[in-house]
């Protein structure tokens, strides 16, 4: 189902984890860049409490367009029949790739690069069943539920999305983002991916909390996520989107949050606080 919206709740039996948002792979094509992918797995496997969300299009076919014009072209049965198994492959060379992440995997997001089988099934759907998690589908609010000792809970809202394109400039690809804020503004995290640029910026508001009559304003701190790419670009005797368009190479790359908690117990209340750390 195109466009599908979804609420997703995962538990996470640590305090302090580090969170990885990976997408843009864009594996199949000569662009994808493997070696740095294996980097990435290798630093997410040291790092304390790993778990990983996909941002979306792993693979490189086919984009929406794409699929139209398959399906117009009305072809011969074993073509279509090829395709899947080509498509399936694939899937099951990333999710060979991707082991690691099994059981630690919040869920995988719906890119614009997937491809529609004959049954009817998304070949993302596919890879997330390979892969033992939830397909979040093109949008998605998850609830990260940590828990504490001591009989204390915290839950993490992210609000997650393929995405739009951000343009050239950086300032314009945060905007689209902090568009999401206008949907849902209460998340913790706001993550897309789509177009290519790897990036977490704080921004700060004031909620208002009330305690027996006299209320106060307490600060929340939100990241605004661009989820970064692994396909190169401008590569000696290539071709491909960005040189099309005269396009920035892509800071290659995936984001890493480091969360942890701690307690509050000012002001009459006894509460748990999130901490979010970006490393870029």
């Amino acid at each position: 189902m195109r466009n599908l919206f979804t609420h997703h709740t995962f538990e996470i039996p640590e305090s302090d984890f580090t969170l990885w948002f990976f997408s843009d792979m864009h594996f199949g094509t000569t662009a994808f860049d493997i070696d740095r992918f294996k980097w990435f797995l290798k630093k997410a496997d040291e790092s304390k409490n790993p778990y990983y969300l996909g941002v979306g299009d792993y693979t490189d076919f086919a984009a929406m367009s794409d699929n139209k014009k398959i399906k117009k072209a009305d072809l011969h049965e074993s073509t279509e029949e090829r395709i899947d198994r080509m498509v399936q492959s694939d899937n099951a060379k990333i999710a060979d790739l991707c082991k690691q992440m099994r059981g630690r995997l919040i869920g995988m997001i719906g890119g614009n690069h997937q491809y529609t089988f004959t049954t009817g099934k998304l070949s993302d759907e596919d890879l997330c069943e390979r892969l033992q998690t939830k397909y979040l589908g093109w949008l998605s609010i998850i609830k990260l539920s940590l828990k504490i000792r001591n009989g204390f809970a915290v839950s993490c809202y992210i609000f997650a999305c393929h995405g739009q394109g951000g343009g050239k400039l950086l300032g314009t690809s945060i905007n689209k983002i902090d568009d999401m804020t206008r949907i849902i503004n209460n998340a913790d995290i706001y993550v897309m991916g789509h177009d290519h640029k790897r990036s977490a910026t704080p921004k700060t508001v004031l909620s208002v909390y009330d305690n027996s009559g006299n209320f106060f304003l307490k600060q929340k701190r939100q990241y605004l996520v661009r989820s970064g790419s692994f396909q190169k670009s401008y590569e000696k005797d290539s071709s491909g989107f960005a040189q099309g368009r005269l396009m920035q190479p892509a800071d290659l790359g995936a984001v890493r949050l480091n969360i942890g908690t701690h307690r509050d117990r000012k002001g009459g209340f006894d509460r748990i606080i999130l901490d979010i750390e970006a490393v870029i």
